[in-house]
């Protein structure tokens, strides 16, 4: 998926998958001084 317009276009296993990987994210950066995450260095990141 490259641009997410609507959570209304996304099937369960889209949603699910966005999720797991913002909890991954979360998990990463938990106990880190400095809380960057280099494999997002040039990408767009909102919160919604």
């Amino acid at each position: 998926m490259k641009h997410l317009l609507s959570a209304a276009d996304l099937s369960r296993d889209e949603a699910l998958a966005i999720l797991d990987d913002a909890d991954r994210f979360s998990q990463a950066l938990l106990g880190r001084e400095v809380k960057k995450l280099p494999t997002l260095r040039g990408r767009t990141i909102i919160t919604m």
